[in-house]
């Protein structure tokens, strides 16, 4: 399985991954299921976004968590736009902390 290491990710990837994942959680909320395409298990969607959130979070201060199936499961997820994009605009969105920055705000 492809796996990635949080810390290996662009800060600007880890930021709209965050976006997404939480976007997910806002459409589960509201219909009680995931979008078809991440409700295949080998995507293992709730550990990545669980990993994605406990590190961003945390300051990348977390255990440097893996994200399992990484190029399947970013890939399902970006190709939700259309699916996700009612939900984004009332997602909560938080700013990647200082630390994990390269720059400040």
């Amino acid at each position: 399985m492809n796996t990635v290491s949080c810390s290996l990710l662009a800060v600007s990837n880890l930021g709209e991954l965050s976006t997404l994942t939480l976007t997910v959680h806002g459409y589960f909320s509201r219909h009680g299921t995931l979008p078809r395409t991440l409700e295949d298990g080998a995507l293992f969607h709730h550990i990545n976004a669980l990993n994605i959130y406990c590190f961003v979070q945390t300051n990348g201060q977390a255990s440097n968590c893996t994200l399992t199936n990484f190029e399947a499961w970013s890939g399902a997820i970006h190709r939700l736009g259309n699916i996700l994009a009612p939900y984004v605009l009332s997602s909560f969105s938080p700013l990647l902390s200082p630390s994990i920055l390269s720059h400040p705000l």
